[in-house]
């Protein structure tokens, strides 16, 4: 019998000390529309990719802090094509990080105090989001808005905030964790993973709230009897959230990459894949330090 442990689960990270090297030397070249990252330097991991503009967030572990619920945090640089990698504009160290390129070009910056950061890279603006923030958030499709779970853990709630009027939106009333939010692709619905009930499920909501839509684990009991671990479906087992195309829902399960179709049945799996991103209209997954397409020739079903 198995129950989800979601907050331990979303927080696992690397979190020792590492060799202070620089990743100045890491890059992302075009061929045949794959992305290939290069080595990385010693010690560095690799926290957010924008596929499409080759932008890139090279971490490095820092001890996690005691007598704290944070787990991981990195001393960062980003690199976006304008010469060296450079730091984020935060005090101290970050939890996590996302990218947006379009008309726009935006990092959100969670740093370890929980505070969430908006930086404008084109005018160099930093601004504060929202506060009490988990790591895992996401930007909807036009960059206009940003979806994020915040609250004292295990009491968190899925929220919206738009970037250019800071209007916040609650959409859930959860009785338990909220993590990992990815926006639909035509941007009006927010996927997220729930623990409602006691199992980690995967669930959906519109951006203006209202009625949740359970989309695995529907015919499990909510009021947290034991279930044998062959009926429960897959859940992203990272910090990174969930991608969500027009093929279905894409993520990092234990053992792999999973997809989901969106009514919450798994149409693939690919073991060993990691760091699932979309460019191009493609999604492409790490692997031996390259970025490669998801073929179907290494589907698992």
């Amino acid at each position: 019998m198995i129950r989800s442990t979601l907050p331990v689960l979303w927080f696992l990270a690397l979190a020792g000390t590492a060799a202070c090297g620089s990743p100045d030397d890491a890059r992302l070249t075009d061929d045949s529309h794959t992305w290939f990252l290069a080595d990385e330097a010693a010690g560095w991991e690799l926290l957010e990719l924008e596929a499409g503009s080759g932008w890139r967030v090279m971490g490095l572990p820092l001890p996690a802090p005691e007598r704290t619920t944070v787990r991981a945090l990195y001393h960062t640089l980003i690199y976006d094509g304008e010469g060296p990698g450079r730091p984020l504009p935060v005090a101290g160290p970050v939890q996590d990080v996302r990218l947006f390129a379009g008309d726009r070009a935006l990092a959100a910056v969670l740093d370890a105090d929980g505070k969430l950061w908006l930086w404008d890279l084109r005018s160099g603006a930093v601004s504060t989001l929202a506060e009490e923030v988990f790591p895992g958030f996401s930007f909807s499709p036009d960059g206009r808005r940003l979806a994020y779970s915040a609250g004292q853990i295990p009491e968190m709630d899925l929220y919206v905030v738009s970037v250019d009027t800071r209007e916040i939106t609650r959409l859930t009333h959860e009785d338990g964790p909220v993590v990992g939010p990815a926006f639909s692709p035509d941007g009006t619905e927010v996927a997220f993973v729930s623990s409602v009930g006691g199992y980690a499920s995967i669930a959906a909501v519109s951006v203006t709230g209202g009625t949740i839509r359970r989309l695995t684990n529907r015919d499990l009991p909510v009021d947290g009897a034991p279930v044998h671990s062959s009926r429960l479906a897959p859940f992203p087992e990272s910090r990174r959230p969930m991608l969500w195309t027009p093929d279905g829902l894409f993520f990092e399960h234990a053992r792999g990459v999973v997809q989901l179709s969106e009514t919450g049945s798994v149409v693939a799996r690919w073991p060993g894949a990691r760091f699932p991103v979309s460019a191009r209209g493609r999604v492409l997954h790490l692997t031996e330090g390259r970025l490669a397409p998801l073929t179907q020739t290494e589907v698992a079903r």
